[in-house]
């Protein structure tokens, strides 16, 4: 078994990050050959996902969580009255909460020969949801030989 916490940083509010690169480094340096790989955000407003990393995708993706959980509304979560906001810089971020619980925070990829297992348009995705953030840390745990 391997394990590594990976850090990446995001400039945007949302932001869809290909994690393929970072992924395959993982598989390599730690010399899995055949196993399995589970990579899951340690933040409760970003998620990992599997998905083709297309231009038009990214934008239909936003769309998409826009229309079923939109930014603007209210959330029990912002509200001061119920969830006293405990640092002047905490964001009002319940709609980040809600579409992370929708995409999930991880994903489980198989590896055989020693690369990730997906189909020809498959990516990993790391999705910030409530950015732009520092330091975003996704975790990376494979099993196998």
């Amino acid at each position: 078994m391997a394990r590594r916490t990976l850090t990446v940083e995001t400039k945007k509010r949302r932001e869809i990050i290909n994690l393929d690169r970072l992924i395959q480094e993982f598989v390599k340096e730690n010399q899995v050959r055949e196993g399995i790989l589970f990579t899951r955000t340690l933040h409760t407003t970003s998620a990992i996902i599997i998905n083709e990393f297309e231009p038009g995708l990214m934008t239909d993706i936003e769309s998409f969580l826009n229309k079923v959980v939109p930014e603007i509304g209210y959330y029990h979560h912002d509200d001061p009255r119920i969830h006293p906001l405990s640092d002047k810089d905490e964001r009002k971020n319940g709609f980040a909460h809600l579409q992370a619980i929708l995409l999930g925070p991880g994903v489980s990829v198989s590896v055989s020969g020693g690369q990730l297992v997906l189909g020809p348009w498959q990516s990993v995705l790391f999705v910030e949801l409530d950015g732009p953030r520092a330091k975003r840390q996704i975790e990376l745990t494979a099993w196998g030989t």
